[in-house]
């Protein structure tokens, strides 16, 4: 083989291998790619479970359907409490400051005053306590009304 041919190989060889890393590097821009999107869709689940699972609990707590404090309504409020931490590892602390101070607070204020059972047959004591009951509902009613706003950029798959 003389020279120049030679040299021709080596050119085509050249440029075969800047050709092979170019696709390899096109394969390593889309596993990239492919993975960042397999982290996004298992987080937006993981989120989606929480975001279900508390609404759940409020809205089984607005529903009304416990006569006194029992061990269905304990738990509920150990699955909150339960519920609340993995939130913690999958939220901002914003939106788990927010979910605490509403949600949580209302939830266990109602879930105390719906949990006292009235023995009197005194007017006033059983009007007293559907105050405090309406009011500690309704405090919770309006951070479920928030919820789903507090919750929504966190519940997005973006392109």
């Amino acid at each position: 083989m003389d020279s120049t041919a030679a040299a021709m190989w080596a050119t085509y060889a050249a440029c075969a291998s800047a050709v092979a890393a170019f696709f390899s590097v096109i394969v390593a821009v889309f596993q990239l790619t492919s993975t960042s999107r397999q982290h996004k869709i298992a987080l937006f689940d993981k989120r989606l479970a929480i975001y279900d699972q508390i609404n759940s609990l409020v809205l089984s707590c607005l529903a009304g359907n416990w006569n006194y404090i029992s061990l269905t309504t304990y738990r509920e409020y150990e699955e909150w409490l339960r519920v609340r931490k993995e939130a913690m590892w999958m939220f901002p602390d914003e939106l788990n400051v927010w979910l605490k101070e509403n949600v949580g607070d209302a939830f266990v204020q109602y879930m105390i005053i719906h949990g006292k059972k009235i023995d009197s047959d005194s007017d006033e004591e059983k009007r007293t306590y559907a105050k405090q009951l309406s009011e500690h509902r309704k405090k919770l009613s309006e951070a479920h009304d928030m919820f789903k706003d507090k919750f929504s950029p966190y519940l997005k798959l973006e392109k």
